[in-house]
């Protein structure tokens, strides 16, 4: 059997704080940077549509429909840089889907 001493064993008190040194963290929490959703959702369809334009990903009436709603609900906080990227990809899309239509 395990033989000890009671008189070393730390009191509950004791333990409580030795359990919230170990908890304490010991590194700084790093600031979390604010997540900017507009941008996120661009970046996103972007890839997708490049993705589909290069051929390794297919896409659906459905999902062209899903992601002209996106970009419908996005597009008036787009800078005009991302606005071109959307008109080109757009367009390229546009014309590969009637390609195949026929």
């Amino acid at each position: 059997m395990l033989s000890f001493d009671p008189d070393k064993r730390p009191t509950a008190a004791e333990c409580a704080e030795r359990w919230g040194d170990l908890l304490r963290p010991w590194i700084p929490a790093q600031q979390v940077e604010s997540v900017d959703v507009e941008k996120r959702v661009f970046q996103d369809i972007v890839a997708y549509l490049n993705a589909v334009l290069r051929g390794s990903a297919a896409m659906s009436s459905f999902q062209w429909a899903r992601v002209l709603t996106a970009m419908e609900k996005i597009e008036p906080k787009l800078d005009p840089a991302q606005t071109s990227t959307w008109n080109e990809l757009r367009n390229k899309i546009a014309v590969m889907r009637e390609s195949v239509a026929v």
